[in-house]
């Protein structure tokens, strides 16, 4: 990857063979900024954190190119997170900026400035709506947490 992508979800679909590294990057940067948030990934397996990161990265791409076509999807995500407490802006722009060292630690020159300035619309478009989306009034279902209540984004 000597030649910079020319968009976010090319450079995304180019490192789809890097993943379990990128992941383990990228919770490790995570977990060191911030030791505490440790113990809510408790009892996740690294498929588990395989798969939880590979669907906030789809999210955060899609909300770069089509916001609407992921505010349902964002806003079942945000609520889940409200309802354990765990939402804060300040956590939210350390885990953009954990990711997107992340990727960039493994895009190499693949990483232009087209795409940072693609990922910082994507994930400020992302973390807006996830900011915004009011708290539930009642506690969200069982199935919240789980991928149940969700139907499945698509690349």
């Amino acid at each position: 990857m000597h030649e910079p992508a020319r968009t976010l979800d090319v450079l995304i679909d180019q490192l789809r063979w890097k993943r379990p590294e990128l992941v383990a990057h990228f919770y490790g940067r995570l977990f060191g900024r911030a030791p505490e948030l440790e113990d809510l990934f408790g009892g996740s397996d690294q498929f588990e954190l395989n798969r939880k990161f590979a669907g906030a990265l789809l999210v955060i791409v899609r909300a770069g190119r089509e916001p609407g076509g992921v505010e349902a999807h964002l806003v079942d995500l945000a609520r889940d997170h409200q309802h354990r407490g765990v939402i804060t802006a300040e956590r939210l722009e350390l885990f953009g900026e954990c990711m997107a060292r992340s990727i960039r630690h493994y895009a190499g020159e693949a990483w232009g400035e087209d795409i940072e300035r693609q990922w910082q619309a994507a994930f400020s478009a992302a973390a807006s709506l996830f900011l915004a989306t009011p708290q539930p009034l009642a506690a969200p279902s069982e199935n919240v947490g789980t991928d149940a209540h969700r139907e499945p984004l698509r690349g």
